[in-house]
């Protein structure tokens, strides 16, 4: 057969995947038909709903256009298309990813495809990107992270998802949240594929700065040792302890810390900095009665009214603080070991979108600005998946996806 049919054929199988468990989960707010291309493309890609496309509109999980037509793509998916893969379409998330359940009230909620009895929240904001991922009918998912918004669908939907220092990946063409957070970030089926995405969407100028910072003593890991303050199921605990102990028996010195920040310290500070953001870009949008709104979208908007500049530069101060006493906890060990999110996939319509559950331990590394990749970690007692996360040193890509693919290696998934 000739190479361009079997490139087709790899295509419509995609294709006809895509439409076949979107009608159930709702992944997709547009699905491609025939897939976006730059040239010959053998394999498929799908784009969160705030990644520009040349020549669409994009909705950033409005019902309204946020930008009626992009001149060109997001530089990401152009990256993608370029290395030979296609557009297969964009995938559904809360709207302008201010939400970490995945929960919609304006638009269709993907579904968490790991249950079948039970309608279950995927996680959020990268959520249909997750699930895309999760159903099998993609092997890669562009989202963006501005809290956990790729690691929290990954670990409560079962597929690898790998945030990098905030400007290893490109964010030109990506509708903000809130610009000082914001991360590009991807979800794939195994580690290997993340570290593929890696090499094709990295900037090299930033990839040569992580070449000249100091490394750490080798072969430590610190594990976090957990409290009834952090409110993590007992059988999330017990994945942690599993996969510490196969770094042990990988050769690494694994040591249990008591973390250095508490569960809510980074997490109030780094709420004033998204909310004051957020509401800058965006707080004139609650005033257009065109726009529809989600009310609890709405809600999280209108709390950065009350945010003051001095409360905002305050924060940004606290955040400089913040980092530097981290990293340099962090220069001690390679890797610090975590839960990705201390429970897992909520039943839809059950969740306390007041909650800060689920971002209870991945708001960290956004806030520090550190690479951090979440990695299966079994299932629990109702068979639903967990997750386990690695956050390393800034710039240090290559060292997190090298320890999260030795971790892999000594607890293989399905």
């Amino acid at each position: 057969m000739a190479r361009e049919n079997v490139d087709a054929d790899k295509l419509a199988r995609s294709l006809a995947a895509a439409r076949q468990l979107d009608r159930s989960l709702q992944a997709f707010s547009r699905i491609f038909d025939p897939p976006l291309q730059t040239g010959r493309a053998d394999r498929a890609f799908v784009a969160k709903d705030n990644f520009d496309v040349c020549g669409l509109a994009t909705y950033a999980g409005n019902r309204q256009p946020v930008i009626e037509k992009a001149t060109k793509h997001a530089q990401a998916v152009d990256r993608l298309m370029h290395a030979g893969f296609a557009l297969l379409g964009r995938t559904r998330m809360p709207q302008l990813a201010y939400g970490g359940s995945g929960a919609s009230q304006i638009e269709p909620t993907p579904l968490n495809p790991r249950d079948s009895s039970i309608a279950r929240l995927p996680g959020g904001s990268s959520s249909g990107s997750a699930v895309a991922v999760a159903a099998g009918i993609i092997d890669i998912a562009l989202g963006t992270d501005t809290g956990g918004s790729v690691r929290i669908p990954a670990s409560l939907c079962g597929v690898v998802g790998f945030k990098p220092t905030r400007t290893s990946f490109p964010l030109q063409g990506v509708f903000p949240l809130a610009p000082s957070l914001d991360t590009v970030g991807v979800l794939t089926r195994d580690v290997a594929t993340a570290q593929a995405c890696w090499q094709l969407l990295q900037d090299r100028s930033d990839h040569s700065r992580s070449r000249t910072a100091s490394m750490p003593a080798a072969g430590r890991i610190a594990v976090a040792r957990l409290d009834s303050s952090w409110e993590c199921s007992p059988d999330v605990s017990r994945a942690l302890e599993t996969r510490a102990e196969s770094l042990r028996r990988a050769g690494y010195s694994v040591e249990t810390q008591t973390l250095p920040w508490a569960p809510f310290t980074i997490h109030a500070s780094s709420s004033v900095v998204l909310a004051y953001e957020a509401w800058q870009l965006h707080g004139r949008m609650l005033d257009d009665p065109a726009v529809v709104f989600d009310p609890v979208i709405a809600r999280r908007l209108q709390s950065g009214r009350s945010i003051s500049a001095a409360d905002y530069a305050a924060a940004l101060r606290q955040r400089e603080l913040d980092q530097l006493a981290q990293h340099r906890w962090l220069e001690s060990f390679d890797a610090l070991l975590l839960p990705t999110t201390p429970v897992t996939a909520p039943a839809v319509g059950s969740f306390d979108e007041n909650s800060a559950i689920l971002s209870r331990f991945t708001r960290a590394a956004t806030w520090l600005d550190v690479p951090a990749i979440s990695l299966p970690a079994g299932q629990d007692c109702h068979g639903l998946p967990m997750g386990i996360q690695l956050m390393t040193h800034p710039q240090r890509e290559r060292q997190c996806l090298e320890i999260a693919a030795t971790l892999e290696s000594a607890d293989p998934y399905t």
